[in-house]
């Protein structure tokens, strides 16, 4: 039988693959369809090359560049031979500098699908340094995505991706004023001088609506606040119906503490620290239920909401 040279090449072609790195078919492409089943089209050489490993020689498999190369299984860069490394990916050692995914490139870097190389580039903000934001295939320093790319006490404008300063209100100032009573003590509005987890050992300190579903800056959180001061001021404990006036050090006036629900505006002692507490009492728009600067909203009393600091942060951290 006479083959045919076509035949006698394509065979010879085959036959060379029993040397590693000698994948390639010497068929030249412009797609994947001129190659035979197991090879795909290697645009920028115009070869087919291994796509699967059933193609490459025993013992070998088929690299991410379309050579078949001789398998080396591992499960730590410790099973790798000298300039090579693990691919927990695929369970075998590749040259240093070559890929299969992002994650095995440097901050700012992807892997190439075409060259299996790390190259300049990202996909999402996570290819980048920390705080850098991805966008359009590049990383880009000094922009952000949201309020967290941004300093504290900053937004972010995600319109045109850049931090601003929140100048809505004095955040995290100090308030030495010992009732929320004091309209001065933390500016216009309803801005409530607070004290952390009702701790009265703690110094008190401003914080800013949010009541409307205003955003917080970074490093702070909308919440409800929950206690309020009675309104009476004291210098001494027999000016308190409750009979306990706290004063907090360095100050001349305090204010009474409640030891029972008729001691507080809204009839609502918290005996853990005790300060009056917000019930939400039936209330009417306009009418006197609610005791000042405690609004009537939806039918019920409330104090409203404020800025504080995140779960875990002190204003000491913020300032």
């Amino acid at each position: 039988m006479v083959r045919s040279p076509i035949s006698i090449l394509l065979v010879a072609c085959l036959a060379a693959l029993g040397c590693e790195g000698s994948e390639r078919l010497r068929t030249f492409c412009t797609g994947d369809g001129d190659c035979p089943a197991g090879f795909r089209c290697q645009i920028e050489t115009g070869l087919c090359v291994c796509a699967v490993d059933e193609v490459c020689p025993p013992g070998q498999y088929c690299a991410p560049d379309g050579q078949c190369r001789r398998r080396l299984s591992c499960d730590s860069n410790q099973d790798c031979p000298r300039g090579t490394f693990c691919d927990t990916t695929t369970g075998n050692c590749i040259e240093l500098g070559k890929c299969t995914q992002d994650r095995q490139c440097p901050a700012g870097q992807i892997c190439s699908e075409v060259f299996f190389r790390c190259v300049p580039g990202c996909r999402q903000d996570g290819d980048c340094e920390l705080y850098d934001l991805c966008l359009e295939g590049s990383c880009q320093k000094g922009l952000c995505r949201d309020k967290t790319f941004c300093a504290i006490g900053q937004l972010c404008d995600e319109a045109t991706h850049t931090c601003y300063d929140d100048t809505r209100g004095p955040y995290c100032a100090y308030c030495k004023s010992a009732t929320i009573y004091d309209p001065d003590s933390c500016g216009e509005g309803p801005n409530f001088c607070l004290v952390k987890g009702g701790d009265l050992t703690l110094p008190p300190y401003c914080g800013v609506d949010c009541d409307q579903g205003q955003e917080c800056p970074n490093g702070f959180d909308c919440a409800s606040v929950r206690i309020v001061y009675t309104s009476e001021n004291c210098t001494r404990d027999d000016q308190c119906a409750s009979g306990k006036c706290y004063i907090r050090e360095g100050d001349q006036k305090g204010f009474c503490l409640c030891t029972q629900d008729s001691n507080c505006p809204q009839d609502a002692c918290d005996l853990t620290f005790l300060r009056c507490s917000v019930t939400r009492r039936p209330c009417t728009p306009g009418g006197n239920e609610c005791d000042r600067p405690i609004f009537c909203i939806g039918g019920y009393c409330h104090i409203g909401r404020n800025c504080k600091p995140l779960e875990g942060l002190r204003c000491e951290d913020l300032r």
